[in-house]
């Protein structure tokens, strides 16, 4: 990964937490009103999206390579399935420096927003069960990017899908049709680390079963797509 892509990839890891936070309300009134524990995790919430960043650093590993025309001779080379998970580990060791890196500071920049407002960041049992499902869905949407790019092999249309989805399709969904969008590959591997938000998401036990089975599904169909492809 070059390093003006990295640096999209940073920015975009930490814009997608802004926006998610911004579309529930009002931040600073959250930390001003709300009980220190609630108000935390309140601000923490939306590094639940992580995994939005992380499933175009996974869709990436496989869009370059196609880009420069070198993915089928290494599929070749080394065999689909080897292929297929190198790139998925790939992309989810990125996915996991980025998102730790990402939640140590959202965590400091909450931390001074709490305490400007007269309150304090605590580490509750809820906020350290977001960070830690946090990571995990960065691991899964980066395996779930990762299938995407397989499948597609466009940068443009894997990036619109891994983006445009949990955050055009599925975030706005979620104050209209929540009863239908909170099974949706994104939203559930959001709930994993937030449980319940709005009110609306799977509870965690829930959201692991219907994201692992998102995941495996897509996996699958970019395992018989490579298949073909190689045929």
């Amino acid at each position: 990964m070059s390093g003006l892509t990295l640096l999209a990839l940073i920015g975009l890891a930490a814009l997608v937490p802004v926006v998610v936070l911004t579309s529930g309300g009002d931040a600073t009134a959250a930390a001003r009103d709300l009980p220190a524990a609630q108000a935390t995790l309140r601000l923490v919430a939306p590094l639940g999206w992580s995994f939005v960043a992380a499933g175009f650093a996974g869709a990436y590993t496989v869009t370059r390579e196609q880009y420069y025309g070198s993915l089928d001779r290494t599929t070749l080379m080394v065999g689909r399935r080897r292929a297929l998970v190198a790139k998925s580990l790939g992309g989810a060791v990125t996915a996991t420096l980025l998102t730790a890196m990402l939640c140590a500071a959202w965590c400091v920049a909450m931390a001074a927003l709490l305490s400007a407002n007269g309150s304090s960041f605590v580490l509750s049992p809820d906020v350290g069960g977001a960070l830690a499902g946090s990571l995990g869905g960065a691991v899964l949407g980066a395996i779930g990017g990762c299938a995407v790019g397989w499948i597609v092999r466009n940068y443009y249309a894997a990036a619109a899908i891994v983006l445009g989805g949990p955050l055009a399709f599925e975030l706005l969904l979620l104050s209209t049709n929540p009863d239908v969008v909170r099974w949706s590959p994104g939203l559930a591997i959001a709930a994993i680390a937030v449980p319940g938000y709005r009110d609306v998401l799977l509870d965690r036990p829930a959201a692991v079963v219907v994201a692992l089975a998102w995941i495996v599904g897509v996996s699958a169909v970019a395992f018989l797509t490579a298949e073909r492809r190689t045929r």
